[in-house]
């Protein structure tokens, strides 16, 4: 099926829509910059989004990418799952 499994959810960010995906590799930020701060930079006025850096099961974490619920459904991606269990996680920390 070509769809890839979310193997852990490390953290999250509030990111620009589109700064997700291969772009957002640690090589491909090291050559090209992050698309990220690229548009913050360009001043996109576009509402930023929750995005959470994804380790990919059978890949490195050199392949590692920012996505959002939006790109990982785009994308097909298993294991969303992971995304609940890393928010409830996160929101049981804050009450605590």
């Amino acid at each position: 099926s070509g769809s890839e499994t979310i193997e852990k959810v490390l953290r999250h960010r509030a990111g620009y829509p589109g700064a997700t995906g291969a772009s957002t590799t640690l090589y491909n930020v090291e050559d090209r910059g992050d698309p990220n701060v690229r548009l913050g930079e360009a001043g996109s006025n576009a509402e930023l989004e929750r995005q959470y850096l994804i380790k990919w099961l059978g890949w490195s974490h050199l392949h590692n990418t920012w996505e959002s619920e939006n790109s990982l459904k785009a994308c097909n991606a298993k294991g969303l799952k992971k995304i609940d269990n890393y928010m409830k996680r996160l929101r049981e920390i804050e009450e605590w």
